[in-house]
C-alpha cells in the first residue's frame, strides 16, 4: 500500500525529459538577425494541437518569435483551461519537455496520467529525425513547503535536526556569533544513487506570502532510456519510488502532523 498525506506539505510536481539535439536546418530572420529554427516551430505546433484537444488551449509563447532558442530551455508554455483543479501545464523546448502541477494534486497516482498523456503527445510530434532518438535523462522533483503549523515554529536549524541532519557550528565561528539560535543554514547535497542522482535543497523561504521552510527533492535518471511510452513510464516509476521512500522517510517525525493516510498507490 502507498501513503500520501491529509496535510502535505507539497506545492508543486515537475516531471522533466530530456533529449540530444540532431542537426536541424536553421534559416535567419532578415531583419533582427536571430536564428529560427523551423523545423522546431513545427514540432512545437504539432505538439500543441495534440494537448489542445485535452484541453490545454491556453498558449503562451515564451521566447519571442525569431530570438534565438537556447537548448533545454522552455519555448511554448500550455495550460489547461480548466483552473478549478490546481494548475496543470506541459512545457515544452529544444531538447526539453516538462509537466507541472499543483495542489490538490498531492500524488504521484494523480500526477502520473499528466505525465503518461504528455508524454503520448511528445512522441507522436517528435520530427523524422529526432523520433528514433533516446532520451539522454528524466527527472522528477518535488517541492515541499513547511509552514510553522508542520514545523512547530522551529528555527530551520531546529527543523534540519527534527529530519535528522545534524549541523555543529566550530568554535572558530560560533565564538563570534551573537546570537547562534538566529544562524540560519542553507543545506544542498548532491547524493549519487544506483539510477543516477539525488539533489535536495532545503532552506528559508515564503510560499503565498507566508514564510516557511522549503525542501526542493530532485531524483534524475541518467541512463539512456528509449523512445517507448512504457520505457519512459517505467523510468519515471523508478524515480518516484526513490524519492518517496525517502520523504517517508525523512519526515518520519513530522506524520503526526501530516497525518498520512494509506493508498492504493503512492
Amino acid at each position: 500500500m502507498g501513503l500520501s498525506f491529509k496535510n502535505s506539505p507539497l506545492v508543486e510536481i515537475i516531471a522533466e525529459i530530456r533529449w540530444d539535439l540532431p542537426w536541424v536546418n536553421q534559416t535567419s530572420a532578415e531583419d533582427t538577425g536571430s536564428v529560427v529554427s523551423i523545423q522546431h516551430e513545427e514540432f512545437y505546433m504539432r505538439f500543441g494541437g495534440k494537448v489542445a484537444a485535452a484541453g490545454f488551449e491556453r498558449i503562451e509563447r515564451l521566447v519571442p518569435p525569431n530570438f534565438f532558442q537556447l537548448p533545454y530551455q522552455p519555448v511554448y508554455r500550455f495550460r489547461h483551461n480548466a483552473e478549478e483543479r490546481g494548475a496543470r501545464l506541459y512545457q515544452l523546448g529544444m531538447g526539453l519537455f516538462s509537466v507541472h502541477a499543483t495542489p490538490p494534486y498531492k500524488s504521484w497516482a494523480e500526477f502520473k496520467p499528466l505525465v503518461s498523456a504528455g508524454i503520448d503527445a511528445l512522441l507522436q510530434s517528435r520530427s523524422a529525425d529526432e523520433n528514433s532518438v533516446p532520451f539522454r535523462s528524466i527527472s522528477l522533483r518535488y517541492i515541499d513547503a513547511f509552514s510553522n503549523e508542520l514545523t512547530g515554529e522551529r528555527s530551520i536549524a531546529e527543523f534540519m535536526d527534527v529530519l535528522g541532519f545534524q549541523i555543529k557550528i566550530p568554535d572558530a565561528i560560533g565564538l563570534h556569533a551573537s546570537d547562534l539560535a538566529k544562524i540560519q543554514p542553507l543545506l544542498q547535497l548532491t547524493v549519487p544513487v544506483a539510477i543516477g542522482q539525488l539533489n535536495i535543497t532545503i532552506a528559508d523561504g515564503m510560499v503565498n506570502n507566508g514564510s516557511a521552510i522549503i525542501m526542493d527533492t530532485i531524483v534524475s535518471n541518467t541512463a539512456e532510456i528509449g523512445c517507448s511510452m512504457e520505457e519512459i513510464m517505467v523510468a519515471f516509476e523508478q524515480t518516484h519510488l526513490l524519492i518517496h521512500s525517502m520523504f517517508v522517510d525523512l519526515t518520519k517525525p513530522l506524520h503526526e502532523h501530516m497525518q498520512p493516510e494509506e493508498t492504493g498507490q503512492c
